[in-house]
């Protein structure tokens, strides 16, 4: 039993470079660029579908060869991907709302957690996302859709740099410190959230479109389907296998 569907092709926003279709016969690949996630609302974690069902994307990149294989076409798509996005901002567009890089600026700074449940001290907030978005109330920036938002990884010491901002100056904010909402220390916590079931058992398993085998693997790699088959020599299948 074969089971497709849209949510297969979903992703986070800061994955979201490049995606697309290939074909083996004919050799052709069709792919959507995204150079740049300025316009996305609701963050780099924000998940979004990519295509629906079926060969169907938002907007076509047309990569046809007459000698390729479907890697091949991928490996190019991907290539041209790093192009576009060194590529950012654009000069070609003439529009007057267009804002072009000699009108962008940068910020950067160095971002720490003060947080005393995990240290009397200011730590610094090493790989953590930081963004500019448009004023509003906490945590407006997930609701937000008209204005655009800009997003970059802190480094391992807290620093960060965000480039090509639309505001035309560079700003040096210095040292900026997070206070997490807290009522209370941590009792217990299960899991991480960041849209993955990564640690826990086979919670990074691909499936693709075979749920089935998915299924039949997670049961053959529990200790319980291991002691049913040393005991009885047989284990229940699922109809239609």
């Amino acid at each position: 039993m074969q089971v497709d569907d849209k949510y297969f092709y979903a992703n986070n926003n800061e994955d979201d470079k490049v995606y697309g279709w290939v074909s083996a016969n004919p050799p052709v690949g069709f792919w959507m660029i995204i150079p740049s996630n300025e316009f996305r609302t609701a963050g780099p974690l924000r998940q979004d579908l990519t295509t629906h069902v079926g060969p169907t994307v938002l907007s076509i990149f047309v990569n046809p060869s007459a000698k390729a294989n479907p890697s091949v076409l991928w490996n190019d798509a991907k290539k041209r991907m790093n192009q576009e996005v060194a590529s950012w901002p654009y000069d070609f567009p003439i529009s007057k709302d267009y804002v072009k890089s000699n009108q962008r600026g940068r910020v950067s700074g160095q971002l720490f957690v003060n947080d005393m449940f995990i240290s009397k001290q200011d730590v610094p907030a090493s790989t953590a996302y930081i963004g500019l978005a448009p004023p509003g109330e906490a945590g407006s920036w997930q609701r937000e859709n008209k204005g655009y938002q800009f997003w970059t990884k802190t480094g391992f010491n807290g620093n960060f740099t965000i480039e090509d901002v639309i505001f035309g100056s560079n700003i040096e904010l210095g040292c900026l410190v997070y206070n997490p909402p807290r009522n209370g220390a941590t009792l217990w916590e299960i899991g991480v959230p960041d849209h993955t079931a990564a640690e826990f058992y086979l919670g990074n398993m691909v499936c693709g479109n075979n749920i089935v085998f998915c299924i039949l693997k997670m049961i053959l790699s529990t200790m319980l389907a291991q002691a049913i088959i040393q005991k009885t020599g047989f284990l229940l299948m699922l109809p239609g296998m």
